[in-house]
This record gives C-alpha cells, structure tokens and sequence, in this order.
C-alpha cells in the first residue's frame, strides 16, 4: 500500500505514526515550509517534517501545489492522507491517485468545516465533537463522509487538550479504517447540507476579550484560545494574556471589566452577566503563573478596569 502523506501541525504526527507502524509504504511526506519563528526568526521545522527526518522519511515542501502534479504521479500513490496540512490540493492532484485523497479532520461534518473546527467547538459550547475520515473534494471539507468518531468536550477542556485527544482518535481511526477505504468496501455519505457551519480562521483581533459579553462565554473563549494565541485584555496600559478563568455568580453593580474583588488566588471581573474569576494570568515576555503568584508582582485592587485596547498592538 503505497500512501503519500500531507499534513503540517502537532495533529497529524500521530496518523503519520500510525500509518509507519502499520506497515505503509510512504512514498513522500508533504508539509509546509519552514517558516520563522521566534525573536531570532530562525527558520523553524514543521511538526510532521522534524519526525518525517527522523524516520528519514522523503519530504517535499512546496510554496504552492500547483506544479506537484507529475511529482505525484511519477510517485503512483494508491492514495494520499491529508491530516491539518494547512495548503487547499488542486483538483487534478484530489482525482490523481486510485482512491483519491483522505482526510483526517478534527470534528463531526458538515459542523464545523474550515480552519479553527477544535478552537470553534469550544468557544460555541458544544458538548461533543470528534473526528472525521473523508474522502476530499473541491469545495472545502465538503467530500463525503466514511467514518467518524465522537468524544464529549470536557468542562474545562482546552484547546490544547482536545487537540491531543483528537489526534489521536483520528490516528487509531485511520489505521483502522484505511483497508475498508483502500480496497473500495467502506460505505461513504453525503454531508448534509443544511447543517452546516464553519470554523473561519482565528484572526489576531479575537483575543482581546470583550467583557460585555457574558462570563460563561468568556471563559469558553479563554479555554478555547488555550495554549494559541491565548486571549488577552488591557489593564490601563498593560497587556495581561489570561491563560484560566472560571464563571461566577456576583451581584456587585460594576460596569463590564471593572475588578469587583481581589483575593489571593483570584481577581473578579464585573462581565454583562455574572463575573470571571480570572485564576491563571501571564505578562508577556513571562512566564504564566497562578493569580497568587502573579498578584505577588503586580498591584491590582476593585476598582480597575480591564478594556479592550483599541490601540494596543498584537
């Protein structure tokens, strides 16, 4: 069974694993490429390309796919795997191996179709989500549906751990499923239209928390946005990045934003409704602390007021 592989973040490492350990042939591993990182903007390594070099693994990282038409023939896949790889494949690439191209997508199709599906699921409050195997069509996660697997969203999921979970479902899924798929016996479904909705792109404005929102969809959202790109208010001047928080009942009067109480372990924030307690904070450049350590070296007292910034930069 000779498969080639695409896939870029920390989610596709797992079916990658997966797919090696069960025996596949993989002709060529695709990925992004190495992109800057850090304060030195040294060129970094994908996920999936550092273990494709340690397994020693052919990688290709091309700017677009557009010319990757004969590479890809010439290599005769019986299919290609795609897991989080982050680049929308041609046409002529999606029809050009026997079975098509695969796909290992992180949620319950057609919910959450696109780029964010785990950060979305949690910022919206859904009590479940899972993982999808399906067969990739033009139009963006719209191909039909083969197998798909469901986890319940625990109460104080994150990202961060939803995101390991789910890869690897995805992972056990894939090496269970790819024969049927592979030899044309798995059963495969239409998405249902009218149900669907998408994880858009999370963009750099969405961490600001907006305190005239509700606690409970705050909290949702800091979880969500839990460990990138983490969300984040203004404090006067001073970004805080807000890491954990929890709901809470109050009945204090404040404007939204405005500090209701300072104890030890937490700062409460007035919202639209109820407060957030806000129990694990971080000031860029440091590291997270919990709020009794972080109240240890930053004066904050009721009255002050969290805000959007309006001004301040990414």
């Amino acid at each position: 069974m000779r498969i080639v592989f695409a896939g870029t973040s920390e989610f596709a490492v797992p079916s990658l694993l997966g797919l090696l350990n069960a025996g596949y042939d993989i002709a060529a591993v695709y990925t992004k490429p190495d992109r800057p990182s850090g304060r030195g903007r040294k060129l970094t390594r994908s996920p999936v390309k550092i273990f494709a070099d340690i397994h020693q693994l052919p990688v290709l990282q091309p700017l677009n796919f557009q010319n990757e038409f004969s590479v890809i023939k010439k290599l005769n896949p019986q299919a290609i795997v795609v897991a989080s790889y982050g680049v929308i494949l041609p046409n002529e690439i999606l029809t050009l191996p026997v079975m098509g191209c695969i796909n290992v997508h992180a949620s319950l199709l057609p919910r959450w179709r696109g780029a964010a599906p785990i950060h979305r699921a949690i910022e919206a409050g859904d009590s479940h989500t899972g993982v999808t195997l399906m067969q990739m069509a033009t139009e963006l996660d719209a191909g039909n549906l083969f197998f798909q697997s469901t986890t319940p969203i625990k109460e104080q999921e994150t990202s961060g751990t939803l995101h390991e979970r789910l890869a690897t479902i995805g992972a056990n899924m894939l090496v269970d499923h790819l024969p049927e798929i592979l030899s044309g016996s798995a059963n495969n479904t239409a998405q249902k239209e009218d149900l669907v909705t998408y994880a858009r792109k999370i963009v750099n404005s969405e961490r600001w928390l907006k305190w005239s929102n509700p606690a409970a969809d705050l909290a949702r959202k800091i979880r969500a946005f839990s460990p990138r790109p983490l969300a984040r208010s203004m404090l006067g001047p001073q970004v805080i990045i807000i890491h954990q928080a929890k709901p809470s009942l109050c009945d204090y009067g404040h404007s939204p934003g405005a500090v209701a109480e300072v104890t030890k372990d937490s700062i409460r924030v007035q919202t639209s409704d109820g407060c957030l307690d806000l129990l694990h904070l971080q000031l860029p450049g440091n590291r997270p602390t919990t709020t009794r350590e972080f109240l240890n070296g930053f004066k904050i007292t009721p009255g002050d007021r969290f805000q959007e910034p309006g001004y301040a930069q990414p």
